[in-house]
């Protein structure tokens, strides 16, 4: 079923309390901040900006954007996204403030609900409590009747060696096509063309003791191959992740990023976006660094996301996918993106 919004009037609510600022953090004025509520994004915040509005693939997105020229160092954003009808949060980012022009979150919304209205919220934490609270006004009615698969993704599930599993990937794919717009959207967030189809071919061939699947390509997109043990499948037929993460691999199409980082960035969707999972801190030994991948480094880049930059794992795959990822300088990249290097971050994962 087709979806439709409507834009309703655009008003700012501001109901900030406590703006009593630390030393060293300005504010030119409360009245100098403003929403824009167009759909697709923000105009040039004054101080701040939040906003709403639908992207290509139909799923609702909020934005807030912050222009500081000073911080309290112990500064929080928290970006939220709010089903104003039935009064609940879909959807919560949270970064620590940084100076200067910042883009802090891009939230997505999926399955949004038939007739609701939506809005963004945007709080700011300053030292001893102090904080300040800004909103768009529920701004978009959405009306379509939940979520559909992106359009232009074409997923072609090869069972020809393995007829048993026929239903069992029927099922998937349309798991894999719902899933697949939010998976652009978080990890190339629209830098480049995310590859418009792909195969998934359950081979017995692809057999080795611990294989599981993985992705192949040829360089080109939109000749991409997902092989897929099918005796994986039999004896774990409610594992339905694995390949939530083999598409976050279809979506970075490439890249120049370490390994671990590449699996770790699909196991942060599979774990804090497709399944939330409370993953456990791992341990800290010589044997797990932040480039350890899968779950490991999936930890640590939820640790960063939410407590420096909650677009990191965007951000890499987007330099990775370009080939710009300083592989050989990596600190420098990490320090202008969190203001710590890499190995900094993970020390303060244990503090």
């Amino acid at each position: 079923m087709a979806r439709s919004i409507r834009t309703l009037a655009k008003r700012a609510a501001l109901t900030g309390v406590g703006l009593a600022l630390a030393a060293g953090a300005s504010l030119t004025s409360a009245a100098a901040a403003h929403a824009d509520t167009t759909p697709g994004g923000c105009g040039g915040p004054a101080w701040e900006s939040a906003c709403i509005g639908v992207n290509g693939s139909g799923y609702i997105t909020a934005d807030a954007y912050t222009n500081f020229q000073s911080v309290d160092p112990n500064c929080k954003v928290d970006v939220i996204l709010w089903d104003y009808t039935s009064n609940r949060q879909v959807f919560t980012s949270s970064a620590t403030c940084r100076t200067g022009s910042q883009h802090y979150a891009t939230s997505v919304l999926g399955n949004p609900t038939q007739g609701h209205d939506y809005k963004t919220e945007l709080q700011l934490h300053w030292t001893g409590g102090a904080a300040y609270d800004y909103q768009t006004s529920p701004d978009l009615v959405f009306g379509g009747g939940g979520s559909q698969p992106a359009p232009g993704v074409s997923i072609t599930m090869d069972t020809s060696q393995a007829g048993d599993l026929a239903g069992w990937a029927s099922t998937e794919q349309s798991i894999l096509q719902q899933w697949y717009g939010p998976t652009v959207n978080l990890i190339d967030g629209g830098a480049y063309q995310a590859p418009t189809s792909y195969r998934v071919v359950f081979d017995p061939a692809y057999n080795a003791p611990g294989d599981i699947a993985a992705t192949y390509w040829d360089g080109s997109a939109n000749n991409l191959t997902v092989k897929v043990n099918p005796d994986w499948v039999r004896q774990h037929p409610d594992d339905t992740g694995f390949l939530v993460h083999e598409q976050v691999h279809v979506v970075q199409d490439g890249s120049n990023l370490p390994s671990g980082l590449v699996e770790g960035s699909a196991d942060w969707f599979r774990y804090y976006n497709y399944q939330p999972t409370n993953l456990a801190r791992p341990d800290q030994n010589t044997k797990n660094t932040y480039l350890a991948g899968y779950s490991t480094t999936a930890y640590f880049l939820n640790y960063v996301a939410t407590h420096y930059d909650s677009n990191i794992v965007r951000e890499l795959n987007d330099a990775g996918h370009a080939q710009a990822y300083p592989v050989d300088n990596a600190d420098q990249w990490w320090i202008q993106h969190t203001g710590k290097t890499a190995q900094q971050l993970w020390d303060s994962m244990y503090q």
